[in-house]
Parts: structure tokens; C-alpha cells; sequence
């Protein structure tokens, strides 16, 4: 015999039943994962791992975009990416390089990096390239994991009223 509430009795191969009790689980966040491939991507595919997006700054577009709850993730293959990129992410974001050198270069004037009141993790990339800031993060949070910004006549990183700063 069958009966649900708080357990459940179903049959078993031996004679009688046996009693499994089902447990609330907390809340999930679903990740929304992107990624980014400038040699062989398009900006009109789905940005997945077998069908990715050209540039970064479409898959932070589609990210902020997002209607599923929970942190965005980036996935950037190697190579070297001209543009300036903006982050206003509602979610956290992690941007991450992919392989040997992920280079993104400023591709016109201001920063090549600017985020505003948003929670960002990069990692394994190299930023260079802008006429201001590598990095210009104003409000949220910043970690920076193994980020290397040079060759910026202003801040290599301009960090003002964030809530946590992680360098490593």
C-alpha cells in the first residue's frame, strides 16, 4: 500500500513495508553559466560551451538578463578580447579565464572594466588597454583571483565604497 505525508510506506521485496521519510530541503540557487569564445563564437548563439558567445560583454548583457535566481558565471577562452566591458549585475558574476592567456583590452576611451554596485569575481584574466582605469568598481563587492592589470595610465584598479576587496 502507498500513503504520503510526512513519509511515505512503499512495498518492499520482503514481506511487509518498509519507511522512507522525506526532509525539507532549503532553498536552491540555480547558476547561470555563459560562455565566451572570440575566435569561434557569435553573439547570436545560445552561449553555451558547444555554442558560444563572441564577445564578453553580450554575456554579461544576457546575464543581467537573466531570469534565473542565483549567480552568473562566465567562461572566457583564451585570447585577447577589445572591449570596454560594464557590469551591473543584480547577481554576483564571475568572469573566468579559460586556458592560457585571456587578455581583455580596452577598445575606446574610459575604463576597461567599470562596475557599478555589483558583486564580481574575476579570475585568471589580464586587463590592460583603457585611456583611464583597468578597473574602476564603485559599490558591491570585488575579488580579483589571479588578475593581472597593467599598461592603464590612470588606477590600474580604482576600488571606492565597496562592501569587500579580495586580491590574490
Amino acid at each position: 500500500s502507498r500513503r504520503f505525508s510526512d513519509h511515505c510506506l512503499l512495498p518492499s521485496s520482503r514481506s511487509g513495508n518498509r519507511r522512507l521519510r522525506f526532509e525539507t530541503v532549503e532553498p536552491r540557487q540555480m547558476l547561470t553559466t555563459f560562455y565566451v569564445n572570440g575566435a569561434t563564437g557569435d553573439d547570436g548563439n545560445a552561449g553555451t560551451a558547444a555554442a558560444p558567445f563572441a564577445t564578453i560583454q553580450h554575456a554579461i548583457d544576457v546575464a543581467d538578463e537573466s531570469v534565473t535566481p542565483g549567480d552568473d558565471q562566465i567562461y572566457v577562452f583564451g585570447g585577447r578580447y577589445a572591449e570596454n566591458l560594464t557590469i551591473e549585475d543584480d547577481d554576483a558574476l564571475t568572469i573566468r579565464g579559460l586556458g592560457a592567456g585571456v587578455t581583455v583590452e580596452g577598445s575606446g576611451p574610459g575604463d576597461t572594466i567599470d562596475i557599478d554596485n555589483s558583486d564580481v569575481t574575476l579570475e585568471w584574466l589580464s586587463i590592460t588597454g583603457s585611456d583611464e582605469d583597468g578597473i574602476d568598481a564603485e559599490g558591491g563587492s570585488l575579488a580579483l583571483n589571479f588578475v593581472r592589470v597593467f599598461g592603464n595610465p590612470d588606477d590600474g584598479i580604482d576600488a571606492e565604497d565597496l562592501t569587500s576587496l579580495s586580491i590574490r
